[in-house]
């Protein structure tokens, strides 16, 4: 498979791009690569909750989990490294895991372009979302993370993510119009996610997803997207920022009982934020 895909000649390329006139921008690149972290991740969640309707919240949590979800057992399935894996040179940073295919950057990048651009379909907003989706996949490559390869595949799997019947569509129109049965999906899924990976995102997305789960069962209303998908309050601006703010501490202190706590009394806040304190509407 690694003869099929040409690692050795991708390598190659990696090292001429390091060599080339890009090098003067290597600083950027390294700086980049936090769009694929899991704090960039929640606070993006956390902001879209802040700012937009509930509808649009829960869609980004639940794209968040599935593509967790689907990153690390596609990973799994095809056990392919990476590139500092087979040649350490071109590793400028770090790797959590030594499996790359497909790149879960990539895959986010793309994700979070169409939803961007869902929400605002204008040229513009292409525009802008086609850069970050380019920029954001390829520095993952630049900085030696990731194979030509495993951007192409983390962007299909991100497309098919997003629009395929399998993917997150499948489960929100599931999860949005009975009360019982969103909070079984939510809490059970986020339950699967934690048993089949490992302590890593999943551990932190865990009770985020379960609060979200009760908000379903105590503050069920069918919310459908027709209007303006803004929803803000000072209300929901301070809660999401001491969601932040609360992350931010737990990436600092890591003893597992201040983690689990914390994490816990984030998903608490996540059903406040998402469902409590709305835009007040009839509740069933």
């Amino acid at each position: 498979m690694e003869n099929f895909l040409n690692y050795q000649g991708q390598i190659a390329a990696i090292h001429w791009m390091q060599s080339s006139p890009l090098n003067y921008l290597q600083s950027l690149w390294v700086v980049l690569n936090n769009l694929d972290t899991k704090i960039y991740y929640f606070s993006l969640a956390i902001l879209i909750s802040i700012f937009f309707k509930r509808f649009y919240a829960l869609r980004m949590w639940w794209l968040l989990a599935l593509a967790i979800y689907f990153t690390s057992f596609l990973k799994f399935l095809t056990g392919l490294p990476r590139p500092l894996t087979l040649d350490p040179s071109v590793g400028l940073v770090l790797a959590m895991d030594n499996l790359g295919l497909p790149s879960g950057g990539a895959m986010m990048a793309m994700i979070i372009g169409l939803y961007f651009y869902k929400l605002y379909p204008n040229k513009i907003m292409a525009v802008v979302c086609v850069l970050y989706v380019l920029f954001a996949s390829f520095c993952r490559v630049y900085i030696g993370m990731h194979f030509f390869t495993d951007i192409i595949g983390g962007w299909l799997v991100g497309f098919l993510l997003f629009y395929g019947r399998c993917g997150v569509e499948f489960f929100f129109a599931n999860i949005s119009v009975n009360r019982v049965w969103s909070a079984v999906l939510t809490i059970g899924f986020s339950l699967g996610l934690y048993f089949i990976y490992d302590l890593g995102p999943s551990f932190k997305l865990l009770p985020v997803m379960i609060g979200i789960g009760l908000g379903h069962l105590l503050y069920f209303e069918v919310e459908t997207p027709t209007d303006s998908p803004v929803d803000f309050n000072a209300r929901k601006l301070a809660m999401g920022f001491l969601m932040i703010l609360i992350m931010g501490t737990l990436e600092i202190v890591k003893t597992m009982p201040l983690m689990l706590i914390g994490h816990v009394f984030m998903g608490m806040l996540a059903t406040a934020l998402i469902f409590r304190w709305s835009r007040p509407q009839m509740m069933r």
